[in-house]
């Protein structure tokens, strides 16, 4: 599959690129787009003559056709080079023989090509959004088209995911993995290094994203060199590019990682960190009230997916095969009634949840219909061991069509790749809002109630403690005034 949400030949930039193929080269004149997957497959779109940009480019790697090209633009491929045309945009190459070339021109070949995939990477994960990097909390999810290139405005979990990443920072007495301040580090290693040295993979997204954002800028290839001579420039640059506090404080924790695992002492980026936790502070004590929304719209957002669950009841009970065959309106159904009855898990926690009647695999999340438990193996805090939710019989029995498959798929059966994937497909099914909403909406409620069990329940489901709660998920909680005119008589 291959999605691009935008392509402007004039700025040479690419806004919304997805695929789940692996991508060995992509490149980008003024005048084409040019994406090799394989030696037997490369795609090509050329631009209009008319037009600087095409949006909304979509490609079923299944069917091999377009289903949706707002902007059409007209391309003249060479009959002996092409495979298929689709919609005279899209050529398929036929693979080529190769060329016997020199050691030097081959060296040449494999630097513009290691160059190519660093712009590609960099333009990629410039446009994703806040969701797709800290997979399923809010900051990824709820704004799934906003691209980093703009300016940011911080959602309340992004100051968990700063928590995060201060939990993440290595110790002083921690083995650091470079000590050489004249070793050259490309781009590939500092990626790799940061990985091992990372153990959370929303983590690690973030902490390459804020890499590739500073990389980007300065466009220099030694990363260590990078970090080492532009300690104040790095500081100014995320400064001027971004406003709010908390953005700022989340990208200079980002790239001090960098620093750390190459064993950089930075007391100014220290400094920095530190006096930019106080301005978050400060600025969220300021405006902890002027975010709060009305109780009624949180209450009336509940009843709207109640109502989105009863009619998903009733259309089961009118064709018991979407239940035997276990269809996605079957397991919406039962995603409803789990994120109604007992909490709205985070999205990762779902998306790979196996529906079995065994414990036999302790790496994956699933439904054990014997046990009556939900298992999350594979969460936020799992160093604390997993999650276990009891489920009652009226649950089961909806479950237990599904066994040996899986909670929730797309419509073609298959996983989704992420919990970005999922958000949207969620946010679409139920279009007025998101699985965020909803799990912000339920919170609110339920400290609301105010009854102790209850929010304990909670606290635990969806892995947060009271503080957080109160502090980033009781949205929903402000209190409409009632203003009543009094007339006095004479």
């Amino acid at each position: 599959m291959l999605i691009i949400k935008e392509i402007d030949f004039n700025q040479k930039k690419i806004i919304g690129f997805e695929t789940d193929e692996k991508l060995i080269e992509i490149s980008l004149t003024k005048t084409k787009l040019k994406i090799v997957f394989n030696l037997e497959k490369t795609i090509i779109i050329k631009k209009n003559k008319n037009k600087e940009k095409i949006v909304d480019v979509f490609v079923d790697e299944e069917d091999d056709i377009i289903e949706e090209i707002k902007d059409e633009v007209i391309e003249e491929p060479k009959e002996e080079e092409v495979k298929e045309i689709i919609e005279e945009v899209i050529e398929e190459v036929k693979p080529q023989r190769k060329k016997r070339v020199s050691k030097a021109e081959k060296d040449k070949e494999e630097y513009e090509k290691n160059n190519r995939l660093k712009e590609w990477r960099c333009m990629n994960l410039i446009v994703k959004t806040k969701e797709e990097i800290k997979e399923d909390e809010p900051k990824e999810e709820e704004e799934e088209e906003v691209k980093e290139i703009k300016q940011e405005e911080p959602k309340e979990e992004e100051e968990e995911e700063v928590k995060e990443i201060k939990q993440e920072e290595p110790n002083e007495e921690e083995k650091e993995i470079i000590d050489d301040p004249k070793k050259i580090i490309l781009l590939e290693e500092m990626t790799k290094i940061l990985k091992e040295q990372t153990t959370k993979k929303n983590t690690f997204d973030n902490y390459y994203r804020c890499l590739m954002d500073v990389y980007n800028h300065f466009k220099l290839n030694n990363i260590n060199e990078l970090l080492r001579t532009n300690e104040n420039e790095i500081i100014k640059y995320i400064e001027t590019k971004y406003e709010n506090s908390s953005t700022i404080k989340s990208k200079l924790c980002g790239i001090y990682k960098c620093y750390k695992v190459l064993n950089i002492k930075s007391d100014l980026f220290k400094n920095k960190i530190e006096e930019y936790k106080y301005k978050t502070e400060t600025q969220r004590d300021k405006e902890k009230d002027t975010n709060k929304k009305d109780e009624d719209e949180g209450n009336k957002m509940i009843e709207e997916f109640e109502k989105h669950y009863k009619e998903l009841e009733q259309k089961i009970k009118n064709d018991l095969s979407l239940l035997t065959e276990w269809k996605q309106e079957a397991q919406l159904f039962c995603l409803l009634k789990l994120y109604l009855q007992y909490g709205v898990l985070r999205s990762s926690e779902i998306i790979n949840c196996l529906i079995t009647d065994n414990d036999d695999n302790n790496k994956i999340n699933y439904i054990n219909i014997k046990t009556k438990n939900l298992v999350i193996n594979i969460h936020k805090n799992d160093k604390k061991g997993p999650k276990i939710i009891e489920l009652d019989d009226e649950f089961l029995k909806y479950i237990k069509p599904g066994l040996d498959k899986y909670l929730i798929c797309n419509k073609n059966g298959l996983l989704y790749k992420n919990s970005s994937s999922f958000a949207k497909f969620f946010k679409n099914t139920f279009s007025e809002y998101n699985v965020y909403d909803l799990r912000r909406a339920i919170c609110s409620r339920t400290i609301e109630e105010g009854i102790t069990s209850k929010i304990k329940k909670l606290e635990y489901i969806q892995g947060h403690t009271i503080g957080v709660m109160l502090e980033f998920y009781n949205v929903y909680s402000k209190k409409q005034e009632n203003n009543k005119e009094i007339v006095i008589g004479i």
